[in-house]
């Protein structure tokens, strides 16, 4: 099953905080403002909810870019989570 569900989740429940729309069907759309809408703080509150549920930091080895809806469930599936 992978850890896709579990991200989604954690991403829809910071959007429905801040009374954004969680249609996340469109693994293209950027995670940031011009996208999802997520901000810095946003991002890292859903990197901490998975780090605690799933025990994955994807930034346990530097710095990474967080682009797409895709490109960051794709942190989660290729780092130990999927």
């Amino acid at each position: 099953m992978g850890s896709r569900p579990a991200v989604l989740a954690a991403i829809r429940r910071v959007l429905e905080d801040k009374g954004l729309p969680a249609d996340l069907d469109d693994d293209g759309v950027p995670m940031g403002e011009e996208g999802l809408g997520l901000d810095s703080l946003d991002i890292a509150t859903v990197v901490a909810v998975l780090e605690e549920e799933l025990e994955i930091d994807p930034f346990e080895h530097g710095d990474v870019e967080i682009g797409t809806l895709g490109g960051f469930v794709e942190l989660y599936e290729d780092g130990t989570g999927g």
